[in-house]
């Protein structure tokens, strides 16, 4: 986004909704160091670095290109007040060397009723002049509260297919990155850590093996919402049929 970031800006802890574990301003606390603060001012960003106020203390804390882009990419939806599209979302595809699928569950409070329950990738809404990119790797330090695990995965990030059709009435638009283990025991290191719900700001824990996945896709495009939320088995299913 092509936007200025306006400083010096204040982010407060706001309320945590009921389907969510904590208030979606916790992904700013967590990636400056300062997860148990409720309050920060942040005084500038220049390039790998931020400058900020925290406890009456100033402090600088470096960031990774990818920490950076999620921090940004958040602060430029606020202070621009961006509108969410909610016709258009990014998900996240994390895959294992043998087609495992690591995601998330919903929970039964979830506001769209028709989704609770259901397996759901991690991955939301495109704000506006959002990339896809951006809006992943933003979702992702969102809903994954393990630092390194969310490194690891922003580092193993492509950009896979984009599908536009109708649903519920409107054209809606879903893309799907995908983030492919590098081997297993990565994988099973991204399991593990993924497999604990204090790692996730939102949802439950969800693991589907290999060869469950296709035929569950089958009976999903069969029986609508049977195993997943919305459109997401569509995208699963775009992101396998590539080579």
């Amino acid at each position: 986004m092509d936007l200025p970031i306006l400083v010096p800006w204040t982010v407060k802890r706001g309320v945590t909704r009921p389907h969510e574990k904590e208030a979606p301003e916790a992904m700013v606390f967590r990636l400056l160091g300062v997860p148990s603060c409720d309050e920060v001012e942040i005084l500038d960003i220049q390039e790998g670095a931020v400058r900020f106020l925290a406890g009456g203390r100033e402090r600088v804390t470096s960031l990774s290109s990818a920490r950076m882009w999620a921090l940004t990419g958040w602060l430029l939806t606020r202070m621009h007040t961006l509108r969410e599209d909610r016709t258009y979302v990014e998900l996240l595809v994390v895959l294992g060397p043998g087609g495992d699928l690591l995601c998330q569950r919903k929970d039964m409070d979830y506001p769209e009723e028709s989704f609770r329950g259901k397996l759901s990738l991690f991955g939301g809404g495109v704000h506006e002049g959002e990339s896809r990119p951006g809006a992943c790797v933003r979702e992702l330090y969102e809903e994954i509260r393990d630092l390194v695990t969310a490194d690891e995965i922003a580092n193993a990030l492509e950009e896979g297919p984009l599908l536009t059709f109708p649903y519920q009435g409107v054209r809606y638009q879903a893309g799907g990155t995908i983030a492919r283990a590098p081997d297993a025991d990565t994988f099973e290191r991204w399991r593990r850590v993924l497999s604990d719900p204090a790692n996730l700001g939102e949802a439950q824990p969800a693991f589907v093996p290999g060869f469950d996945l296709v035929p569950m896709i089958a009976e999903q495009c069969l029986q609508p919402l049977k195993h997943f939320a919305g459109v997401h088995h569509l995208v699963i299913a775009a992101v396998l049929a590539l080579p």
